[in-house]
């Protein structure tokens, strides 16, 4: 066998299994860069949320407040009354800011991508949009009206406004399942329901 014989028998062969095997590894990177990519994002989701930080920043907001004699959890929005006793409580006011302050760094890590939205949200969403319920009109009388200042926790506000509809689809999804569930139940009694 010559070469010229080889290189017409073999060669093309040899370049056909070359080349299926480089396709194959190079399948097989890309699948392992995206599986990195998607543990990066929830590894960052886990790591930028430190429970010890943001317990800490919530109990000094709710010190703050319960100081004054108002307490945050039976408010379901700050109103005008309050705006007065936050501008003239510095304590109150750090304590505000310091909280939103890391809502806001959390959502934008939601809005760059930096972190797993389905995670973040299964971790905060009621948080943030009840923060933002709460402090929506201290944030637009305060910082947007009176500074001009409208680029303050935009982040908040858009997370908090999809994740608060996402909220209210999920309950009317459960709501029509068990309405579904109990008509069964009653119809497989033989009883009719009331409804």
């Amino acid at each position: 066998m010559t070469l010229s014989e080889f290189n017409l028998m073999y060669v093309p062969t040899i370049q056909l299994v070359l080349t299926t095997l480089g396709l194959f590894a190079l399948l097989f990177m890309a699948m392992q860069l995206r599986q990195t990519r998607l543990w990066n994002r929830a590894n960052s989701t886990y790591s930028l949320h430190s429970n010890e930080h943001h317990i800490k920043l919530e109990q000094k907001l709710h010190s703050a407040f319960d100081s004054k004699g108002v307490h945050l959890l039976e408010l379901d929005e700050l109103a005008e009354e309050h705006f007065s006793l936050i501008k003239d409580n510095s304590e109150i006011r750090f304590a505000i800011i310091d909280y939103l302050n890391y809502l806001e760094l959390y959502c934008s890590g939601v809005s760059f991508g930096a972190l797993d939205e389905d995670l973040a949200y299964s971790f905060h969403s009621d948080e943030v949009v009840s923060a933002w319920i709460l402090f929506e009109p201290y944030i637009t009388q305060v910082y947007r009206k009176l500074a001009d200042d409208f680029d303050l926790f935009v982040e908040l506000e858009k997370i908090a406004i999809r994740w608060n509809v996402k909220n209210q689809k999920i309950q009317t999804k459960r709501k029509k399942r068990m309405e579904k569930e109990n008509q069964n139940r009653l119809n497989s009694r033989g009883l009719k329901s009331s409804l």
